[in-house]
């Protein structure tokens, strides 16, 4: 039987729209550039170029002065170390 005839359409729906991105008052927000990019303290910072037009978190991290780690949504997913 080929895959067409095995295949069925989920029951589950999509949302229309996603639900906007909300950081907490802390964070140091930026929103993503062309090529992936950020500015941050004075530097450009390659993030990803998945996450142009999207707003992402620094928040410095408590072990170490001078490093950030980055966040999308809830996921830390790099860190950057400005010394």
């Amino acid at each position: 039987m080929p895959s067409a005839q095995r295949h069925a359409p989920s029951p589950r729906g999509l949302p229309g729209a996603l639900p906007p991105i909300e950081y907490g008052p802390d964070d140091l927000v930026r929103k993503v550039r062309q090529g992936g990019w950020i500015s941050f303290k004075g530097r450009q910072l390659r993030v990803s170029k998945a996450l142009v037009g999207q707003p992402v978190a620094l928040r410095p991290c408590i072990e170490a002065d001078g490093l950030y780690k980055l966040y999308f949504r809830h996921h830390h997913f790099h860190s950057f170390d400005l010394r």
